[in-house]
């Protein structure tokens, strides 16, 4: 999920039939304006996705739990670290 305003910087906002998404504590629930596409790499690993555009969102980017399992993202929050992958690509959190 992306912030409306970080969204707007990024690109155009496109049309979804996704309306609402509930987040990772099963009960709040947010209301869609549309969605992005985004690519990024973190150490090199590509991370491709959808990030629906969310007007108030508590930060710009959240990661969701499904994409964190399909590339394998592990959070190692004792050593602040963070593993992308089989391949252990690994970064500092700040």
């Amino acid at each position: 999920m992306v912030r409306r305003s970080l969204a707007e910087k990024i690109g155009h906002i496109l049309p979804t039939d996704v309306k609402e998404v509930t987040l990772a504590d099963g009960e709040t629930k947010l209301n869609v304006m549309g969605y992005i596409p985004t690519s990024t790499s973190i150490e090199g690993a590509p991370i491709d996705d959808v990030a629906y555009v969310i007007e108030k969102l508590a930060e710009e980017l959240i990661i969701g739990a499904k994409v964190m399992g399909f590339y394998y993202i592990k959070l190692d929050m004792a050593k602040n670290k963070v593993t992308i992958g089989k391949n252990y690509t690994s970064f500092e959190l700040y």
